[in-house]
Formats: structure tokens, C-alpha cells, sequence
């Protein structure tokens, strides 16, 4: 993968960070792990959950993804590193999980991301809400 144009790679470490949102967004749980590292390590809330490994991932996640979401991620910043790259993008997250109201959120992400095979994985990633509201959901 690293020897291809950096816009292809570009192109490819947003496709992984698109895949992971709409896992996140459909609650597969699968489809989550399959964007990651077998070592992945992943940070939500600022550092306050950190999970290590496709085990912890999965049990957390389980619990977590409840109620309907949607992740819109945008501004992808890529730094190349060696033999992988950090990233940081922006996130719009609206959560409907408690009854009667939604959540609209300002997310920072960043990763590290490595290359496997033809695509790139999600090594680490950190999630860190900078901003929130609350708003009545319509019936």
C-alpha cells in the first residue's frame, strides 16, 4: 500500500475512517473489529473508557451501541510516519440513546493507521467530544 500515490492513500485511510463510522452507526460490532488492528486501541470520552484488543472493543461496543446514531466525518488530516500515518478528522455524531431526545455532537478523532495489504487499519484511535446539545426528537 505504501508504495501507491499518497492521494490513493489518502483516498484509502478515509474509506477505513468512513467504514468504522458506519459500523458505529449500524451497531456491528463485526464490522467495527474489521477496521481494526488485532491490537487496536481505542480511547472514547477523552481517555475515560480505554479498551485494548478485539475482546475489550467487543464488550464495550456491545453495551454502548444502543439507540440510533449517525457519524458525519469530514477534514481528514493524514501525517505520514514511516511505515504508517497519524490522522486527525472532525466529526459531527447526532445520538438518539435516551428516549425523547437527541444528541448532537462535536468530535475530534485521531488515529494511527497502518497499512495491510491493499487497505489501511485503525491501530489506535482516540475519541474525544468537544462540544455537545441536546434537542427534542420528533416523535
Amino acid at each position: 500500500m505504501l508504495n501507491r500515490p499518497q492521494g490513493e492513500q489518502e483516498s484509502a485511510i478515509a474509506k477505513i475512517l468512513s467504514a468504522y463510522a458506519h459500523a458505529i452507526d449500524d451497531g456491528d460490532v463485526d464490522a467495527v473489529l474489521a477496521c481494526m488492528s488485532d491490537d487496536a486501541v481505542i480511547e472514547y470520552e477523552g481517555g475515560k473508557h480505554r479498551l485494548s484488543g478485539p475482546s475489550e472493543i467487543r464488550e464495550f461496543l456491545r453495551r454502548a451501541l444502543i439507540g440510533s446514531s449517525t457519524h458525519l466525518v469530514s477534514n481528514i488530516l493524514v501525517e505520514w510516519g514511516e511505515d504508517d500515518a497519524n490522522v486527525r478528522a472532525s466529526a459531527i455524531v447526532c445520538v438518539t440513546r435516551l428516549a425523547g431526545s437527541v444528541q448532537v455532537r462535536g468530535v475530534v478523532y485521531r488515529a494511527r493507521v497502518i497499512p495491510s495489504g491493499d487497505a489501511w487499519l485503525i491501530a489506535s484511535l482516540a475519541h474525544k467530544s468537544t462540544w455537545q446539545f441536546s434537542a427534542p426528537a420528533d416523535p
